[in-house]
């Protein structure tokens, strides 16, 4: 498999997985949603999305900019030397 992860920063607190989902599912197959959130439960406004390569490239190229209950998101592709932090930080698997 060839997948991807996208990190979408900036969204709004009342941005769901489903929202997330729903929106990414436009660009291509999202296999993977996961909201970043506090050890309470509350969103910190970043998700990581895994999606295959050449959907993920046009997620970024569609949606990076793009206005989501009310907030403007940044997307970009996750880089390789961000996966290790991530799996530290994040709880990424």
């Amino acid at each position: 498999m060839n997948d991807q992860r996208i990190i979408v920063a900036d969204l709004s607190w009342s941005t769901s997985a489903q929202d997330i989902r729903e929106l990414f599912e436009t660009a291509g197959r999202v296999s993977g949603v996961r909201l970043v959130t506090t050890d309470s439960g509350e969103s910190i406004g970043v998700a990581i999305i895994t999606m295959n390569k050449s959907d993920a490239d046009r997620a970024v190229a569609l949606f990076d900019g793009t206005v989501i209950n009310d907030k403007k998101i940044a997307v970009r592709a996750e880089q390789p030397d961000e996966q290790v932090v991530n799996r530290m930080f994040l709880s990424v698997a």
